[in-house]
């Protein structure tokens, strides 16, 4: 791991509670889609580490970009979403083993609720630039409309892509005027991809529930573990 001086270019606020940060670094940083880094601060004199998952794409070695929620008396979260620009930090990375298996000639479903979209955002812009073979299903699983992270986004490369990637938002709490998917990501895997799950390949993202909800799911369906690839939130 290494050390880098982080400078703030932007926080853009992405939903009421979640801003995504975007930072210039003193040095090249070279990361596997799917890595995170430790945000380092000081509080009362103390040193935190905080991990929080880049969700920028890899080819731009000298900028990083990092999605944060706030939570309610959490110091580091609400120290970042208050960040102002050309403001100075420290980040410590790259780390994990939650990445994007490029020499896999499988179909690929990345599974992700809130702001676990953070780490599979690279993977999937690094699948489709560098143009590996088989398709890529995103199920992207949040509450109301307003939390769709990046939507817009991966509209866009769904539009550009249209045989190489499948965007699928659900949503557990819709309002009326929502004509998508409803329920949880577990509803659509049964429902849209109910058959030949042991040919694919799954990279899951967020809350621990969902994580073991999905992968015993998938293991009750005979997916092999070593297709299985997770990271908690």
């Amino acid at each position: 791991m290494e050390k880098f001086r982080a400078r703030v270019l932007s926080v853009e606020k992405l939903s009421p509670e979640v801003c995504l940060i975007k930072f210039s670094l003193n040095k090249k940083i070279n990361f596997r889609p799917g890595q995170y880094v430790f945000v380092s601060l000081k509080k009362e004199g103390r040193q935190l580490l905080r991990p929080y998952s880049i969700a920028s794409n890899p080819k731009n070695k000298t900028r990083i970009e990092l999605i944060v929620k706030r939570v309610e008396g959490g110091y580091a979260s609400n120290f970042l979403c208050s960040l102002k620009k050309e403001k100075k930090i420290e980040l410590i990375g790259p780390c994990g083993v939650f990445r994007l298996r490029e020499n896999s000639r499988r179909e690929r479903v990345f599974v992700a609720t809130g702001i676990g979209i953070a780490a599979i955002k690279p993977m999937i812009e690094v699948a489709l630039e560098k143009k590996l073979p088989e398709k890529n299903i995103l199920i992207f699983g949040i509450r109301r409309v307003e939390e769709i992270l990046l939507k817009k986004h991966f509209e866009s490369l769904a539009k550009k892509h249209p045989r190489k990637l499948e965007f699928i938002a659900v949503l557990s709490r819709p309002d009326k005027s929502w004509n998508g998917e409803k329920g949880h990501v577990q509803d659509i895997l049964k429902k849209r991809l109910g058959r030949n799950l042991e040919k694919k390949e799954f990279y899951i993202c967020g809350v621990p529930k969902m994580v073991e909800d999905v992968e015993r799911f998938l293991r009750n369906r005979n997916v092999k573990r070593e297709n299985i690839f997770r990271e908690k939130y």
